[in-house]
């Protein structure tokens, strides 16, 4: 089987490229905090994980590699097709293990937010949770938008459920 890399779908609205740019900018500020306070993330998430610094190296390393992968499929490269149902499942993975760190985390005294590497000072709450579920929502629209159920189908070679329909009559 020969590995072939695809233009990115057509888009289902016109403003779907435009939120996967925003998309890439919030996922770049992010790797660059995180990546500039490593040292601050991993300490963070193992004073959270009860000094377990196995989970806390394995969380940030899956955070980090998702939100790297995420990139190409927000930015529309050409991509195989895995490449391209791996990379928007990534972007949509990534805001969601922060969402998961954070469930565990909350209400536990004097915990920071380490997601935001060298500038995560302060004290995690409700309002970082409910900042992490709108991101993941949108990242997970933008994937929507951006046409991954094309992506999908072209893939597996299944079709939608409206044209089987069409198709029976």
């Amino acid at each position: 089987m020969k590995i072939i890399a695809r233009p990115a779908p057509k888009p289902l609205t016109k403003s779907a490229p435009i939120f996967g740019l925003v998309a890439v900018g919030l996922l770049v500020v992010m790797l660059v905090l995180q990546f500039a306070g490593l040292d601050k993330i991993l300490s963070g998430l193992n004073t959270q994980f009860n000094s377990q610094e196995s989970w806390a190296i394995t969380v940030t390393v899956i955070v980090l590699l998702a939100e790297l992968a995420a990139i190409p499929f927000l930015l529309r490269l050409k991509l195989s097709y895995l490449a391209s149902i791996t990379s928007s499942t990534a972007a949509v993975m990534a805001p969601w293990i922060w969402v998961l760190v954070l469930v565990w985390s909350i209400g536990e005294p004097n915990v920071t937010a380490v997601q935001f590497g060298i500038l995560g000072r302060f004290n995690i709450g409700w309002w970082l949770l409910g900042v992490n579920v709108l991101w993941s929502v949108f990242n997970f629209y933008t994937v929507r938008q951006l046409n991954i159920e094309k992506v999908w189908y072209d893939a597996t070679g299944l079709k939608p459920r409206s044209e089987l329909k069409k198709h029976r009559k």
